[in-house]
C-alpha cells in the first residue's frame, strides 16, 4: 500500500522533524539559562538602606541634616535646600530620600504638629512626644512655619517636656 501524493506533501520530513526539535531544545535552552541568570542576579543584589545614599550625596553644609537622639535611631539625612523652607519642607524631603523618615502631622503652618514619626506616635499630657531643637536650641514655632537654612541640623527627640 503506497502513500497518497497529498499525505506525502503534508507529512513532514525525519529531517524536518529533528531540526524542529533542536530548534526547539535550543530555545528551551537559552530560557533556562537567561532565566538562571536573572534569579542569580536578583538573589546576589544585598542593599543596606540605612547606609546607602537615596540620591546624590549633598554636603551638610548647603543643605539641612535630619538626625534624631534617642529612640528612633534613624539615619541621618542632609536633603536640598530650597528657597524659603521651613522645618516640615525638610521633613517631607527626608522622607523621600529614606522611607524610614515616614511620618504623619496634623494642621497647618503655625498650627503644624509632628504626630508620629518612624511609626513613634505621640503619647499627649505627661508622655512622651515629639520635639525639635535647630542647630541645638528647642524649637518655638510649629514645624510648619520654623525657617530653615543651609547648614542647619534639625534634631528630633521623642521626650517628655521638662
Amino acid at each position: 500500500m503506497s502513500e497518497s501524493p497529498q499525505a506525502a506533501e503534508t507529512a513532514p520530513s525525519n529531517k524536518q522533524s529533528w531540526l524542529f526539535a533542536a530548534i526547539l531544545v535550543g530555545v528551551l535552552a537559552v530560557v533556562l539559562v537567561v532565566n538562571h541568570f536573572m534569579q542569580q542576579s536578583v538573589t546576589d543584589v544585598q542593599t543596606d538602606h540605612a547606609t546607602q545614599p537615596a540620591g546624590p550625596v549633598i554636603d551638610p553644609a548647603d543643605g539641612v541634616t535630619l538626625l534624631t537622639e534617642g529612640e528612633p535611631n534613624l539615619p541621618t539625612v542632609t536633603v536640598v535646600y530650597s528657597d524659603g523652607m521651613v522645618v516640615l519642607d525638610a521633613l517631607v524631603a527626608a522622607e523621600q530620600a529614606n522611607e524610614r523618615w515616614s511620618f504623619t502631622y496634623q494642621g497647618e503652618g503655625d498650627s503644624a504638629l509632628l504626630i508620629r514619626l518612624a511609626g513613634l506616635e505621640n503619647e499627649g499630657g505627661e508622655g512622651r512626644n515629639w520635639l525639635y531643637e535647630v542647630n541645638g536650641e528647642l524649637a518655638q514655632m510649629s514645624l510648619g512655619v520654623q525657617p530653615v537654612r543651609p547648614g542647619d541640623r534639625i534634631l528630633w527627640k521623642f521626650v517628655t517636656y521638662e
